[in-house]
């Protein structure tokens, strides 16, 4: 006869914290057959580590007696099943080009030996031309020739790789060309949390066998910029613009004019922002499956 059921934890366990694996030991007695000793290890040995976010990989079996069973348990990563994703990130920001600061926070006029402008009209003093506009714009690299050169300013981009698991004879050769074809495109509905507009589809990354005939993982890089509303642009004795809206791939384009043409007080002022829409938009949730 058997004796009464009891079932824990061993003291003993390993792992490797780097690789996040883990190993438990379970102790059952009372039980004789094989297939229902698994089936109750199975039902009373917990699915994950809560403490570690790791997820039961492996239940082994060993026979020690005649009601007397040891279970290796091992624990791992979240595995992959199919229809089921996983992310993994990079915030290290990206860079565009801008030809505006948020602000111009001092200007120097320069002078020859005597003190005076080398610009006749500009006032060291109050920063100012011979129109009385101000000299502190925000422009950057306003040149002669007419150019506004800017400069590349950090702006805020997270690069997203989801991985994703696809069913068996999804991912053929046609499959991937057909993917490629979509490369620059940017999310037409919001997507995982991200509103349209802000994700930029740059590819993917997997393997598959021939035939497709196994399940198959598929890495989805994307790149996240934030869309803006209601920025302002440009200062008062140059020109404004209010209200600027922007989705986060599309170009800000700012056009300047001559402030005063062949006359005193020459520089260049604000005349109107174009926003351009560069990439095509696509429902991510349709066409990449999650």
């Amino acid at each position: 006869m058997p004796g009464p059921i009891t079932f824990q934890r061993m003291p003993e366990a390993g792992g490797d914290w780097v690789a996040q694996k883990r190993t438990h030991k379970y102790c059952l007695t009372g039980i004789f057959n094989e297939a229902q000793a698994l089936n109750y290890a199975l039902i009373n040995i917990p699915m994950y580590l809560t403490s570690e976010a790791l997820f039961r990989q492996n239940v082994v079996p060993k026979t020690m007696g005649n009601d007397l069973w040891y279970f290796d348990v091992d624990y791992g990563p979240v595995p992959l099943f199919a229809g089921t994703w996983s992310f993994s990130f990079d915030t290290t920001g990206g860079t565009i080009h801008w030809v505006q600061s948020l602000e111009c926070t001092d200007v120097y006029v320069a002078v020859d030996g005597s003190g005076n402008a080398i610009l006749a009209g500009d006032n060291p003093t109050t920063k100012q031309d011979s129109a009385g506009k101000t000299l502190k714009k925000p422009l950057i690299g306003e040149r002669e020739m007419g150019q506004i050169e800017g400069t590349d300013r950090i702006v805020p981009v997270c690069k997203l790789s989801y991985t994703y698991r696809k069913p068996k004879g999804i991912v053929t050769e046609s499959y991937v060309r057909y993917m490629t074809s979509l490369v620059g495109v940017t999310n037409l509905n919001p997507w995982h949390g991200y509103p349209a507009g802000e994700l930029l589809y740059l590819g993917m990354r997997g393997t598959s066998t021939l035939g497709a005939e196994a399940e198959t993982s598929l890495t989805f890089e994307m790149a996240a910029s934030p869309n803006v509303t209601g920025l302002t642009l440009g200062i008062a004795d140059w020109g404004t613009v209010n209200g600027v809206a922007k989705k986060g791939h599309e170009l800000l384009d700012a056009i300047f004019v001559e402030a005063n043409p062949g006359g005193a007080g020459q520089g260049k002022k604000l005349r109107m922002i174009r926003i351009h829409r560069l990439y095509e938009e696509l429902d991510f949730a349709s066409y990449l499956g999650f």
